[in-house]
C-alpha cells in the first residue's frame, strides 16, 4: 500500500487549475510519466503553483496545521 497522489497546477489570480491523478508517487512519477509531463507542459506556458497532494493530508486532522492560504487553495482543487 502507499499514498495516492494528485498533481495539481493552479493559478490563484486567474482562478483556474488542472488536476491529474498521479497514483503512487515513488512508482509512477518519473520524468516521462503522464502526470509529470503534463505539469511540465503547463509550467512552460506560464508560472503556476504546483502541488503533489496525497490523501494522507486529511488523516488525523493534518489540515489544522496548514495556515498558508495558497496551500489550502491547492488542496481545495
Amino acid at each position: 500500500m502507499g499514498q495516492i497522489y494528485i498533481a495539481t497546477a493552479y493559478d490563484i489570480t486567474e482562478m483556474n487549475c488542472c488536476t491529474i491523478y498521479a497514483d503512487k508517487f515513488h512508482a509512477n512519477c518519473y520524468t516521462y510519466s503522464g502526470a509529470v509531463a503534463s505539469i511540465h507542459y503547463l509550467l512552460r506556458q506560464k508560472p503556476y503553483n504546483v502541488m503533489w497532494g496525497g490523501q494522507h493530508v486529511v488523516i488525523d486532522d493534518n489540515l489544522a496545521h496548514i495556515a498558508c492560504e495558497c496551500v489550502l487553495l491547492g488542496l481545495s482543487t
